[in-house]
């Protein structure tokens, strides 16, 4: 079960309605996947739905960070072996609240 906390801060921010779109958007069947891309078409596609984002050469992961109030929502998007995994986290006052992984999503 989801702690309150955690409900409200995903509620604040849309969280469910926002994966839903990405989910309906993107759908793909997994024999689909892919290996190789381009950074800079996924920080493309990052940028098209709103957010900026940048690109960890060395970890190969990409980042969005964005604020409000006095909370800050950290995205991460590793695309290894040509599927998403995603991690998040929430900081409160610059005080981490919250996250971890959503694990392998398709």
């Amino acid at each position: 079960m989801i702690d309150k906390h955690t409900k409200y801060t995903f509620e604040k921010i849309k969280f469910i309605e926002r994966y839903k779109n990405l989910a309906t958007k993107y759908q793909f069947n997994v024999s689909e996947s892919f290996e190789d891309y381009e950074s800079n078409q996924v920080v493309k596609i990052i940028s098209e739905l709103g957010y900026e984002s940048s690109f960890n050469k060395k970890e190969k992961f990409f980042k969005i960070t964005e604020t409000q109030n006095n909370y800050k929502f950290q995205y991460v998007i590793s695309l290894k072996y040509g599927v998403a995994e995603f991690i998040w986290s929430v900081w409160e006052n610059s005080e981490l609240r919250i996250g971890g992984t959503w694990g392998i999503l398709k």
